[in-house]
């Protein structure tokens, strides 16, 4: 159960890699956010967007990938802002997810402060 602040931002880390969504809970925890972690995309949009201020997601994720995420998100109204990140960074990729609107677009493994003010930054902290 999820005890910290109601007020605290409110973070959605989807990857299909479990020991990613287990770090960036940690780290993101740390900084005092709430996090809620999701194995896959179509996850996330079944469970809804509803109080996620932010969604952190890889881009490569059989299924449904981050890119095709960000265009979903992007849609919605109000839909919130999305960080990707990849552990296979490509300069054509990651002109796609800016300009189709990511806040921010990292390599893994990602820097805990780049990170940290990515997010801060997508929920208006910074």
């Amino acid at each position: 159960m999820d005890t910290s602040s109601r007020s605290s931002p409110h973070v959605a880390v989807v990857d299909d890699d479990a020991d990613v969504r287990v770090a960036m809970h940690a780290l993101l925890r740390s900084y005092g956010w709430r996090v809620t972690l999701y194995e896959g995309a179509q996850h996330l949009l079944s469970a809804g967007l509803a109080g996620i201020d932010c969604v952190l997601s890889d881009v490569q994720m059989p299924v449904m990938g981050g890119l095709e995420l960000l265009g979903r998100l992007r849609a919605e109204p109000g839909g919130p802002p999305c960080i990707l990140m990849t552990a296979f960074p490509d300069e054509q990729v990651r002109r796609r997810a800016l300009a189709g609107g990511a806040t921010c677009f990292l390599s893994k493994p990602v820097d805990d402060e780049i990170l940290a003010e990515c997010v801060s930054s997508a929920v208006g902290g910074g």
